[in-house]
């Protein structure tokens, strides 16, 4: 009897689950996008993992630390670059007609070609004031700013394609671009024997270049003339609210790699590239470039927002158990195929799993919080600042006194820090009213 209760519970769930997707257009629309950009990257994570593998195989481990290090470089300096200006096109475009949609991606385009001049030269004057203290070469700086330029200029055409819902043009596009990376680094490491880092960087630039100039072909940006103000001020209010959130939550997620660099040796700097930035770039493939691909616009229906925070934090222990789980066997499995440079160490799987499950976790509740309107960007971006000081000095001392692993459960305790002070923020402290979706 109490079994058959079980069954008819489960029975009920299953059918009024069906029932919600049978009855919902928008939920039929999300799980066939997310069906079909899960094909394509299964695909395309596939050739970024023998990329990976081929790359750690041919370059020393010190080389393939100087990798993560230039990566992390331009996954946190593409925010300020942008303003955080394609997070805007993630929210107002999926809801906006032809004409608005044409007016708010070229203002996204004379604002953005602006922001990214101007940084460049910025951060170009930075370096020989404090970037050299920080054990960080010219070289690498360098190589950094070229990389996130690429990327910035990547993710703003991305958001275009993902704010009209074209997700077949994403995943095509970026597979077409994993394929010409793959093709160029067989031929630089297989095929030409050769070794350097140069040769890395430049077939990820390619990658990058190749998707950007299909995404803007397909978008077709018209010149829209005059300019609206009132819609230069709805696309940089949100955006600056939003992109305080994404560099400071970007700073904490890419500074344990600084730490690392700075007291640890460069070949314990590539072993923990192996280990945390490998799992960081395959989290970041399934996450940003599978489910936040068609979550995003989504939720940028208000109704969805509020559905999907309710879900979230009812399947959070499955979430767990999944991104553990798999991110585990991925790490083990992979880690032997580097090589016998790269050590296999249980203790170093376990923390970086339990690090991305969380953080998998936090940044879906960012994601949800964001979409709600600049005022709830903003409190994301607050509760990120109040614990930058506390997990900045616990980042630097654990490193500091215990290396590679201080660093990983350093990043344990950050991810679960972050996501308690934000839960706590928005529970007891926001007070702030009602957002709208036009907020």
């Amino acid at each position: 009897m109490y079994f058959q209760n079980i069954l008819l519970k489960v029975n009920n769930k299953i059918s009024t689950f069906y029932q919600l997707i049978k009855k919902n257009q928008l939920i039929k629309e999300f799980l066939a996008n997310f069906s079909e950009v899960l094909i394509y990257k299964i695909i395309t994570g596939l050739l970024l993992v023998v990329v990976t593998i081929i790359t750690a195989r041919a370059v020393t481990p010190s080389e393939f630390g100087r990798i993560g290090i230039v990566n992390n470089l331009s996954y946190l300096l593409f925010v300020p670059m942008l303003l955080g200006v394609h997070s805007s096109m993630y929210k107002f475009l999926p809801t906006s007609n032809e004409t608005e949609c044409n007016e708010l991606i070229f203002i996204s385009v004379i604002g953005s070609s602006l922001s990214i001049s101007l940084f460049v030269l910025l951060f170009l004057g930075v370096f020989p004031f404090f970037i050299g203290e920080l054990n960080i070469t010219n070289y690498l700086w360098q190589t950094g700013i070229i990389m996130t330029v690429i990327l910035s200029l990547n993710v703003l055409s991305e958001s275009y394609l993902r704010g009209k819902k074209l997700f077949s043009e994403i995943c095509k596009y970026r597979l077409i671009g994993s394929v010409v990376n793959f093709m160029m680094i067989v031929l630089f490491y297989n095929g030409l024997h050769q070794n350097s880092l140069d040769y890395y960087f430049l077939s990820l630039a390619a990658s990058h270049i190749l998707f950007t100039i299909l995404a803007l072909f397909k978008i077709k940006i018209k010149i829209s003339t005059p300019i609206n103000w009132r819609k230069i001020k709805k696309v940089y209010q949100y955006c600056v609210s939003s992109s305080i959130s994404m560099f400071l939550g970007g700073f904490i997620f890419v500074s344990d790699m600084f730490f690392v660099n700075y007291f640890c040796s460069p070949e314990e700097v590539g072993l923990y590239n192996a280990y945390q930035g490998f799992c960081k770039n395959i989290f970041s493939v399934l996450f940003y470039e599978v489910f936040m691909v068609v979550f995003l616009p989504l939720i940028a229906h208000s109704n969805y927002n509020q559905l999907a925070k309710r879900k979230v934090s009812a399947y959070l222990p499955a979430i767990l158990v999944i991104a553990i789980t798999g991110s585990s066997l991925a790490m083990i499995f992979f880690i032997k195929l580097f090589g016998h440079n790269y050590q296999l160490n249980y203790l170093y799987v376990a923390l970086s799993s339990i690090s991305i499950a969380v953080y998998a976790i936090y940044q879906i509740k960012i994601a949800i919080y964001n979409m709600e309107g600049k005022k709830s960007a903003l409190m994301t971006g607050i509760t990120i600042l109040i614990c930058l000081p506390v997990l900045f000095f616990l980042q630097l001392m654990t490193t500091k006194y215990w290396g590679i692993t201080g660093a990983l459960v350093s990043v344990v305790f950050t991810n679960l820090l972050l996501l308690l002070v934000m839960e706590i923020g928005f529970r007891y402290f926001f007070f702030w009213g009602k957002n709208t979706i036009n907020d």
